[in-house]
């Protein structure tokens, strides 16, 4: 979704919960955040205490809350237009307790480390218990039950939001796509060949945790990228649902789907990355279970990488829920192109 890019260049606080905004274009915006604090990104600056401390980001320049909350700056531009829909949003997540549960966390995560052949597909469903997530479900798919036919059954059993954590890509290079569009056979390209085929969030995984995912615009991946939206457009159509990309924890009311890379989840977390021989796949599994319940009846998670993957998918779905995964600095543009999700080094 493209829409103009703003900034915030200062604001005041003139009433409890109300704000005076200016932006760089000149305009200003008084706006009352009281009846969109809900959920549980936004309940806490109920506390006017910590509403007070909100602040302008020198890289994002929009407002933001010591606990990771923040606004689209487009959004608080528009805000006569768009506050009205923030509102309702607030509404849906003030009531989306039987969806989210008591500590407004989604109900479910099922990480997905996907592939273009069925029986290197590993599939993990995590439920959560209180406060944590317990492994209650994971396998590798095959020929005879396709991805798609078991995550729909898993989304089936219960009516809770289930968040799909998936390992692959889900956008290209923006410039990739308008470089082509305009290019005619042996003519020259004068973009660079890093800035056509690796998305903005390549760049930054790479250099915030030193994990280089593959180029999705020149390699092999793209096949990959292709298929997990296919899988992701069977999914929408069967069960006639959106499954939106999520983009704040605070908005997973219903089944939505983040991109995850599980090498970079596990060097954040201080696990080994290495997984090729069951020894090295073992010091990771025993580490994950430091992370998530993982019950008896799950077998051993290190017989297979792909297995083994997705339960990574899980714990990096847990970051982006707890507000712990970097936010793309760019959202306009990780919005075209697709954001991985993974914690914050250290």
């Amino acid at each position: 979704m493209e829409h103009p890019i703003h900034r915030v260049t200062a604001f005041e606080i003139v009433e409890p919960f109300v704000l005076d905004v200016s932006f760089e274009d000149g305009t200003r915006q008084r706006i009352d955040f009281q009846p969109v604090l809900h959920g549980e990104l936004y309940r806490p600056l109920r506390d006017a205490a910590v509403f007070k401390r909100v602040e302008i980001d020198p890289d994002a320049h929009t407002l933001v809350w010591p606990n990771g909350a923040d606004f689209d700056p487009a959004t608080l531009h528009d805000w006569p237009d768009t506050g009205p829909l923030m509102v309702e949003m607030a509404q849906r997540w003030a009531a989306a307790g039987s969806r989210t549960g008591r500590s407004g966390f989604p109900a479910r995560i099922i990480g997905i480390d996907y592939s273009t052949n069925d029986q290197k597909i590993g599939l993990a469903l995590a439920v959560r218990d209180e406060d944590d997530y317990s492994l209650q479900k994971a396998t590798v798919c095959g020929r005879r039950r396709p991805a798609s036919s078991i995550v729909e059954d898993w989304l089936n059993e219960s009516s809770e939001a289930a968040l799909l954590a998936i390992d692959a890509p889900l956008g290209w290079p923006r410039p990739l796509a308008t470089t082509l569009m305009s290019h005619t056979a042996g003519a020259r390209i004068d973009t660079s060949r890093d800035e056509m085929f690796r998305r903005e969030t390549e760049v930054f995984i790479h250099r915030e945790t030193r994990q280089k995912p593959l180029d999705v615009g020149a390699d092999r991946i793209a096949r990959t990228a292709h298929a997990a939206l296919h899988f992701l457009g069977t999914l929408r159509t069967r069960l006639g649902t959106a499954i939106p990309l999520a983009w704040d924890p605070a908005t997973v009311i219903e089944h939505a789907a983040i991109e995850v890379y599980p090498a970079a989840t596990l060097r954040v977390h201080g696990i080994p990355t290495d997984k090729k021989n069951e020894q090295e796949r073992r010091q990771i599994a025993d580490a994950l279970q430091a992370k998530l319940t993982v019950p008896k009846h799950i077998g051993d998670l290190a017989r297979n990488e792909h297995l083994l993957d997705a339960v990574v998918c899980v714990l990096a779905a847990m970051d982006f829920i707890t507000g712990r995964a970097m936010p793309p600095p760019n959202r306009c543009r990780a919005e075209q192109e697709g954001w991985i999700w993974t914690a914050k080094p250290g």
